[in-house]
């Protein structure tokens, strides 16, 4: 139902997009643009970097990634639990 934003996306040469990336409760309606975005962040990053620097890719997409996928996240549990937030 509900779990902590990651502290990483990737391990090696596996990486984590969508839902097992930012498991959010669905009072949000973004899972799939998330999903969406993260297809499309690391596929700039891959090109950018090229195969051979494919771990600099990786942590450049978990930089860019990672804030956003773990306030998205939080804030699904906030609305899933009534709460208001400032």
């Amino acid at each position: 139902y509900d779990g902590e934003p990651l502290g990483e996306t990737f391990w090696d040469n596996v990486v984590l997009v969508g839902d097992v990336a930012h498991p959010t409760t669905p009072h949000c309606f973004r899972n799939t643009n998330m999903s969406i975005l993260d297809a499309a962040v690391l596929g700039k990053c891959i090109e950018k970097w090229v195969a051979e620097k494919l771990e600099s890719a990786l942590e450049e997409y978990q930089f860019i990634r990672l804030p956003v996928t773990s306030k998205q996240v939080l804030h699904a549990r906030h609305l899933g639990r009534g709460e208001t937030r400032d």
